[in-house]
């Protein structure tokens, strides 16, 4: 708990001390991956729990996926590899092997060359790969950093409301409670992130709270996993007069722990774009 106080004031000082923010685009999450041994097992688990469940596609280099979209733009990515045909398959293999879970959190901020000239500024390294649908930005010699990346979509074209319907009522990306510490918060600080009053989480958990659009991002220490720093979980906001569901556990959700939290406000329209279809 100590730990946890000393990283939450260091925030606080962070962003007292960190000046103007970059002009830009609204910092703001796009989706949480989620890292599963079965893919068909992991669809059928969330379906079970109410999602809405989007087949995605297999990729060539034999990592395949799965989406839960939800209203706000935002997505949960069911994702798989079963050979390690690349760094990226072998990356998730290795990941899968220490327990499935949340591998990443994607942020959008704009152009992602944008995004590594003021990570440069702070002496962090990063990496940007051009794609034709999208661009992104990685940390791969950033040891905090490797469960964010940054993503810049050239096209996103819009997908049938059905998909972000859900049983369970979520609606919206309220909350992300990932592994992180004071080289994650001083970036996101930098991209125009601030910092609020940390939010309760299962079980006494806690840490600097940093709001991103209308969500917010949780700092948490890393708890020691063994391949690299973690997703721990989320709180998706639900339909305005649905009544909220409490806490799906991490091992009923194939890793990261799911809590749903009733809207205080209407939830955005249907009609907001999608990724590209089958990413």
């Amino acid at each position: 708990m100590r730990r946890v106080s000393a990283l939450i004031l260091l925030v606080m000082w962070l962003a007292l001390t960190a000046g103007a923010t970059e002009p830009g685009p609204a910092l703001r999450p796009d989706h949480v991956v989620v890292a599963v041994r079965d893919l068909a097992s992991a669809r059928q688990t969330y379906q079970r729990l109410g999602f809405s469940v989007r087949p995605g596609r297999r990729h060539p280099n034999s990592v395949s996926n799965a989406f839960v979209k939800l209203m706000d733009g935002t997505e949960l990515e069911l994702l798989t590899a079963e050979q390690p045909l690349d760094r990226q398959a072998a990356e998730y293999l290795a990941f899968v092997q220490q327990g499935e879970g949340g591998a990443y959190l994607a942020l959008a901020a704009g152009p992602v060359a944008e995004v590594a000239r003021i990570a440069f500024r702070y002496g962090l390294r990063s990496k940007v790969q051009l794609g034709h649908a999208f661009d992104i930005l990685t940390f791969p010699d950033e040891p905090d950093l490797q469960h964010v990346f940054f993503i810049q979509y050239h096209d996103r074209a819009s997908g049938p409301p059905a998909h972000r319907v859900h049983r369970n009522g979520a609606a919206a990306l309220a909350e992300v409670w990932l592994d992180g510490g004071q080289t994650l918060a001083r970036l996101l600080l930098a991209l125009g992130g601030r910092s609020v009053d940390p939010p309760a989480g299962p079980d006494g958990l806690t840490g600097p709270a940093i709001r991103v659009g209308e969500a917010t991002l949780v700092l948490v220490p890393p708890a020691g996993h063994p391949v690299r720093p973690r997703i721990r979980g989320v709180t998706l906001r639900t339909r305005p007069r649905v009544e909220a569901g409490g806490l799906i556990p991490s091992e009923e959700a194939h890793g990261v722990w799911i809590r749903f939290a009733t809207a205080t406000a209407p939830s955005p329209a249907d009609g907001l774009p999608d990724r590209p279809a089958g990413d």
